[in-house]
């Protein structure tokens, strides 16, 4: 069961709010870390994004990327970067992460 849902131009929980905790976060990136390497491609990304049903699933998915991939090696690995993707997806995607 997916953590996320989708409404026409934003995704949300499927509480349909738009509230998620931030260890619902981290279980649905290792949900999408298809290969288990752990680390998030701009293909598992889009793909869980396609899944969703979310519009733009590649330009959202490569958007993201770019913005949180810090050391420039097309994945979000690390700490660092998986902390600047959380922040890209509560101002870009609209969830509340407290």
């Amino acid at each position: 069961m997916p953590i996320l849902s989708v409404t026409y131009k934003r995704s949300v929980t499927q509480n349909n709010n738009n509230m998620m905790s931030l260890e619902q976060f981290r279980q649905w990136l290792k949900r999408i870390d298809t290969n288990g390497d752990g680390r998030i491609s701009k293909q598992e990304l889009e793909e869980a994004l396609r899944k969703l049903g979310i519009r733009f699933a590649r330009w959202r998915a490569k958007r993201a990327i770019a913005h949180s991939d810090k050391n420039h090696n097309g994945l979000v690995d690390g700490d660092l970067e998986i902390i600047e993707l959380l922040e890209y997806v509560k101002k870009r995607w609209g969830i509340v992460i407290p």
